[in-house]
């Protein structure tokens, strides 16, 4: 079986693929890979086993330090736009599609790339920069979300076969690092050894701390390698599902805060980290490690294996 087939099936099943994991499937067969399951439901971390290499200190950086104090209506308006055109970018690189404009003498399967307007009980209407089409269709969207859809026109109708989001790539590269990941939502500081802490409004790396803000992205990098953790606050509580939904959206709610593509998961993240009033819960969506916990709470990450011990 060729790498690539492996590598989508595994992350299908929720399995992170990483090299070790890899030459297991190549050696052992997928069926043995999933049966350990080592990267779904490991639930303590190495904490003694270290590399002897001398390793250079984690470089860490995010994708925004502080949100503007007020917002515009043209700060509302192009904080919209870029969001469509990220999310766009991405669907098109999934299928050719053709404008909206342009569908109603289409003769064979076409695919439509827009933004949900409105949904109506036969299925929804979709808007592109080009105007909008009524899609018959029973998949479950909501408004604002950036599809693509594949169908026929009849008789003036758009009928959808399939509806497509932005999701995550399955022949992605994961992200892994050597390193120790402290996830922080309390004010006490838990007596572990990390290379990294992060807390909702910052991030410390040795004694220097960086303030920021959620929702955000952090690039954790050493020896040429990167994590991407991305961080999200709510006073709400967010299950399984709901963190799914937002990767397979590509982007988190932004809790009325615009602030341009903060808020769109662009890179992809290799940890998703959802500060929330709910109980802790840990879980793995096609190679992206999910944690949620409330205040008071903090979770030990291992940034290699993702190995996560709940503190």
């Amino acid at each position: 079986m060729e790498k690539q087939t492996i590598i989508r099936e595994l992350m299908a099943k929720g399995i992170m693929v990483t090299p070790d994991i890899l030459e297991m499937a190549l050696r052992d067969g997928i069926d043995r890979v999933v049966s350990s399951r080592h990267d779904v439901v490991m639930s303590s971390v190495r904490t003694t086993e270290r590399t002897t290499n001398v390793l250079e200190p984690i470089k860490c950086s995010s994708l925004l330090s502080e949100f503007k104090k007020e917002y515009t209506i043209e700060d509302a308006v192009k904080s919209n736009y870029i969001r469509y055109e990220s999310l766009r970018r991405m669907l098109l690189r999934k299928a050719d599609a053709v404008s909206i404009k342009n569908i109603t003498n289409a003769k064979s399967r076409i695919t439509v790339v827009g933004m949900v307007k409105e949904k109506k009980d036969f299925g929804f209407v979709l808007e592109d920069s080009t105007g909008e089409a009524t899609v018959k269709s029973d998949a479950s969207v909501e408004t604002d979300d950036v599809i693509g859809v594949n169908g026929w026109v009849r008789n003036g109708v758009f009928t959808a076969d399939d509806v497509f989001y932005p999701d995550i790539p399955m022949d992605r590269v994961i992200g892994t690092i050597e390193g120790m990941l402290l996830l922080k939502n309390t004010g006490s500081n838990p007596d572990v050894n990390a290379d990294v802490t992060v807390t909702p409004d910052s991030f410390i790396t040795g004694k220097k701390e960086s303030m920021t803000c959620t929702p955000n992205i952090i690039t954790m990098e050493r020896d040429g390698k990167k994590v991407m953790l991305a961080v999200y606050k709510t006073d709400d509580p967010v299950n399984k599902n709901d963190a799914i939904k937002w990767l397979r959206r590509r982007y988190m709610p932004s809790n009325g805060r615009f602030f341009g593509r903060g808020y769109v998961l662009d890179p992809v993240p290799d940890i998703l980290w959802i500060s929330s009033k709910n109980d802790y819960w840990f879980d793995n969506y096609k190679g992206t490690t999910m944690v949620s916990f409330g205040y008071g709470r903090s979770a030990l990450v291992d940034m290699k294996t993702r190995g996560i011990k709940q503190l």
